[in-house]
């Protein structure tokens, strides 16, 4: 799948664009990028997804105050999953924030962009202050003679999957849950760094990954989890936390993977989050500490024996 700038972006053919932000790319934003693809095959052009590259709010606020269920890279890999055949990617700044709902569309998607449809999801909205709603899109696209796809809510349990609902299951442990709502895994994708290697010298190793500044993180506590080395999937035991009964500092993600030896210092890898088993604690001592930890892989491997529902609640 092709990424670009909108800054650089000269492509003359039609497209059909998808809208929106697609923090967490969840099974309602999957209907909609479906539909895109399906719209441009109808209308022989292209399907792409428009999208802002840095999350509005936190350009407003000039820091980080709404933190991605997945990174960019995370979305466009799912994006390209998902049928999508170039993402334009646009940096949020003042010009865009100013725009007027209806200069949005003439000047940016049918003029730029070369629009000959959009899909967007029923509560969508555009245009300086949010002003221009799902009706307003269909509307001015029917005077530019561009057709309009309103993608209704994806239900689960009587309530519509959003981004927001995700982010309450995430930061609350209920990885299970947000799975279910997503149809993929929360997950962590970073680089492999070296430790305090107290893990090593109780007979647990582990690899280390910060999260990323702007990523979501998950409640702290000891995590089922899944990571892919080489081709094959590992089973995990992952705390997420401080690591209080050695006064670690800053939140990581410390895993332990079964039935792996080698070193993967420098390497990204991807941690899957399953389910929690735990919340992080304190204990008394280090002898504590190992105890405890040898019950979490026993417990992540009965798990994974078992064949781990990762589409399960806690």
């Amino acid at each position: 799948m092709q990424v670009i700038n909108i800054a650089q972006y000269e492509n003359k053919g039609p497209v059909v664009a998808a809208l929106g932000n697609f923090d967490g790319v969840h099974r309602g934003h999957q209907s909609l990028l479906m539909e895109t693809v399906r719209l441009a095959r109808v209308l022989h052009a292209t399907p792409i997804v428009y999208t802002f590259s840095t999350h509005p709010a936190n350009v407003l606020a000039g820091r980080i105050v709404a933190p991605s269920i997945t990174t960019n890279e995370e979305r466009l890999e799912l994006f390209g999953q998902h049928g999508i055949e170039m993402t334009v990617m646009d940096p949020f700044n003042p010009e865009t924030a100013h725009l007027a709902p209806d200069s949005f569309v003439e000047h940016l998607l049918s003029e730029k962009l070369h629009c000959v449809g959009v899909v967007c999801g029923f509560h969508y909205h555009f245009g300086s202050h949010g002003a221009g709603d799902a009706a307003l899109m269909q509307m001015l696209c029917t005077e530019l003679g561009m057709t309009a796809s309103i993608m209704p809510p994806v239900l689960q349990d009587g309530r519509v999957i959003s981004s927001t609902w995700i982010r309450e299951c995430v930061v609350t442990g209920n990885v299970g849950k947000a799975d279910e709502l997503m149809g993929h895994p929360y997950m962590l994708r970073a680089i492999v760094v070296p430790g305090q290697h107290l893990g090593t010298r109780l007979g647990i190793p582990t690899m280390n990954q910060w999260f990323p500044e702007e990523k979501l993180q998950p409640a702290r506590g000891v995590y089922c989890t899944e990571v892919i080395v080489d081709g094959v999937t590992y089973t995990g035991a992952t705390n997420v936390g401080t690591r209080p009964t050695v006064s670690g500092k800053g939140v990581n993600a410390e895993t332990h993977l079964i039935g792996f030896t080698g070193n993967l210092y420098g390497r990204e890898l991807e941690i899957r989050f399953l389910r929690k088993i735990r919340d992080e604690r304190k204990f008394e001592n280090i002898e504590a500490l190992r105890i405890q930890l040898e019950k979490d892989v026993a417990r992540c491997a009965s798990l994974a024996k078992k064949g781990v529902d990762s589409r399960a609640g806690l």
